[in-house]
């Protein structure tokens, strides 16, 4: 994998090039400014499968570095990783609404550092087989849908929306917070309402595109508080807010519902579902110092608690129309029985029952 180091520090980038001398999977190019980067990505004399950019640089940083690469054709979905210290953690919001993929920390720790990017190859494997061939509408279609068969429980990496990250990503962002961004921050979840049937009847290629709508819906409804949030499969989203000011949750649901109302896509997806595109919104759940992973575990149970109560309404709501219609048939039966009869006794001159109930 081709890696473009960008760090203003030439130490951290010699460290990183004796990291990596030792495997033969990574070719690493280092470049000590952001304003270097462009240039070198502008000739376009090589192809890049990853970018780890420094947060903090003079002039051009990290965070404008990858709005820019963002904003390059060939590089709108390559895995960047922003490189931080501890220290600055507030960056990476705004690096992740820039288009980051995920973050590591410095100093490096480099089993880390390997893991992400072998993540990060992952994702570019992935992003490739999905452009392998543009032959013909109908083959293309098809290779998406190889390559975005995801099974129902899987999570997978909402592109090209403000503020969504991998699964990965969110579960380091949320279990390294220091302690004092904890005291505000809360977690919720977002579910859509009978996503087996949505799963099941859709092709693989509308199923992500399904998802991907509820994603901008979300990050629209949220976007005043600067929720970050990932898809963990099941239909699910989790979201953590830094503040609950400016963000009211009772009103998440109503605003997220709207939002995917207002997606033409969204719409073609419920129709050719046969199904309306519902979601629910969980209470949100506080997040804690010392167990961090319990939050987030609340906020799940408080969606599927509320996605249970709105079924089993939907059920009752049913049950309470099934004695309407079973009496229309019986009533039905009836009429049939009754017209035998007369017909028997009357012959041709029987009346005919239907016209008068009709009248």
């Amino acid at each position: 994998m081709k890696i473009l180091a960008v760090d203003d520090d030439w130490m951290i980038l010699e460290l990183l090039e004796q990291a990596m001398s030792v495997s033969d999977q990574h070719e690493l190019t280092t470049v000590t400014s952001g304003e270097k980067a462009i240039e070198l990505l502008e000739r376009g004399e090589q192809r890049f499968d990853c970018f780890l950019l420094d947060i903090q640089m003079p002039n051009i940083d990290g965070v404008e570095l990858c709005r820019i690469i963002r904003e390059m054709p060939m590089y709108k979905r390559t895995p960047i990783l922003m490189a931080t210290a501890m220290s600055q953690k507030a960056y990476i919001d705004r690096a992740f609404a820039a288009g980051a993929s995920d973050y590591v920390t410095k100093p490096f720790d480099f089993e880390e550092l390997e893991t992400r990017l072998t993540t990060a190859a992952r994702m570019e494997r992935h992003r490739a087989r999905g452009g392998a061939s543009n032959t013909t509408v109908v083959a293309f279609k098809e290779i998406l849908n190889r390559a975005l068969r995801h099974s129902l429980s899987e999570p997978f990496e909402i592109q090209g929306v403000k503020r969504a990250v991998g699964f990965v990503s969110f579960e380091n962002y949320v279990l390294t917070l220091p302690i004092a961004n904890l005291f505000t921050s809360s977690v919720f979840a977002v579910k859509i309402t009978k996503i087996k049937e949505l799963h099941k009847e859709l092709k693989p290629i509308e199923f992500h595109e399904l998802v991907t709508d509820v994603a901008k819906a979300i990050s629209v409804a949220t976007e005043e508080a600067g929720s970050i949030f990932s898809y963990r499969g099941n239909g699910m989203f989790m979201c953590f807010v830094a503040t609950s000011r400016g963000l009211e949750f009772d009103k998440i649901e109503e605003m997220v519902q709207r939002e995917i109302s207002a997606l033409r896509l969204a719409r073609s997806v419920s129709s050719s579902a046969g199904k309306a595109l519902n979601v629910v919104v969980g209470e949100p759940a506080a997040m804690r110092i010392f167990n961090r992973a319990t939050p987030m575990k609340k906020a799940t149970s408080y969606v599927e608690k509320r996605s249970k109560e709105i079924e089993d309404l939907g059920i009752a709501m049913a049950k309470a129309t099934e004695p309407l219609e079973n009496l229309d048939e019986e009533l039905s039966a009836r009429r049939q029985s009754y017209e035998t009869i007369l017909h028997d006794l009357l012959g041709d001159g029987a009346p005919d029952l239907r016209s008068r109930v009709a009248n």
